[in-house]
């Protein structure tokens, strides 16, 4: 990016310092001869190039309101803008740290004796302020709007109707400009998690990682083409099957508007509703535990509603000769 950004800067300076060189005197040299045809020629006093120069500078300056080159291209602004880019690169990666050893010591921090036991007895355990900070909570909300109105979801086709849009956390320079603080959230957590729950044989470096975002204009769209103008609810089923077959643990975390009071996900076992609800984050046995989506309703007020699902994966069996 910085090579680019000095190649423009040369580009440029090349092109507009092309307006000062001794080249274009030949142009000044055939007004001259014009002038001079059919005229008793004078004896005047030869200018210096560096006189020439000077009133060159000050007849461009005077017409397009330039700067004096030297002005415009001194080695230290140039110094400045490399200098801004340098900084910012350091600025994006103090955040980048910052994030991943925030959502590390979030992951470390929690009741794991009370997450085993929840997981052995009900399948399934509830977290409540997992995050506990507000700016982060809001920046991971706002970067699942963000991968929607970039066009980095798609119609959750297995909910058709639900509105709800589905794109895959996987990285990547273009994904990252929209959500970097959510991929590191994903890195840090799946990293973490297979450190902590090692009864479960996680693998740490791998996961399968979806942002979810309701949309409540698609659901009505949908639902106006339904009999009934209802859905029905999805059958209860487990996490990991077909393709995500290799999923031990299922998270769902909800980065939602506090005003909401819908969605979230029903678990089979006593159809026990599991609200979605701001900073919550919700454990589960992948191949166990049954359950089923909770649609999102939706108002004007509050159109748009994301959500993080994180699947960790248990490690490749070894094969011994």
């Amino acid at each position: 990016m910085i090579c680019s950004f000095i190649l423009l800067i040369f580009v440029a300076m090349f092109s507009i310092s092309e307006m000062f060189v001794p080249v274009a005197q030949p142009q000044k040299r055939l007004v001259n001869a014009l002038l001079y045809m059919g005229k008793k020629k004078k004896k005047e006093k030869k200018l210096s190039y560096a006189e020439r120069l000077k009133i060159h500078r000050e007849k461009i300056a005077s017409e397009q309101g330039a700067v004096e080159p030297s002005a415009a291209f001194e080695q230290p602004k140039q110094e400045s803008n490399h200098t801004d880019i340098a900084k910012q690169m350091v600025e994006a990666q103090r955040r980048s740290v910052d994030m991943l050893t925030f959502a590390k010591e979030r992951v470390e921090g929690l009741p794991y004796d009370a997450i085993q036991d929840g997981l052995e007895q009900e399948g399934y355990v509830v977290l409540d302020d997992f995050l506990s900070e507000e700016g982060v909570i809001s920046i991971i909300e706002e970067e699942g709007l963000a991968l929607f109105n970039e066009g980095m979801m798609e119609t959750d086709l297995t909910r058709l109707g639900s509105g709800e849009y589905v794109g895959t956390i996987e990285g990547g320079e273009a994904q990252y400009q929209v959500c970097p603080r959510t991929i590191e959230l994903v890195v840090s957590a799946t990293k973490t998690f297979g450190a902590q729950l090692q009864k479960y044989n996680l693998d740490g470096s791998n996961c399968v990682a979806n942002m979810r975002t309701f949309d409540h204009k698609s659901k009505e769209a949908s639902l106006a083409l339904i009999e009934g103008g209802e859905l029905k609810p999805q059958p209860y089923d487990i996490a990991s099957q077909g393709e995500n077959d290799f999923m031990r643990i299922s998270l769902f975390y909800y980065p939602i508007s506090e005003g909401r009071s819908d969605g979230g996900i029903v678990v089979e076992k006593g159809e026990r509703l599991v609200s979605a609800k701001r900073d919550r984050l919700v454990l589960m046995l992948s191949n166990s535990c049954r359950y089923r989506p909770e649609y999102f309703g939706g108002d004007d007020d509050i159109r748009h509603t994301s959500y993080l699902e994180l699947g960790l994966v248990g490690k490749p069996d070894v094969v011994v000769d």
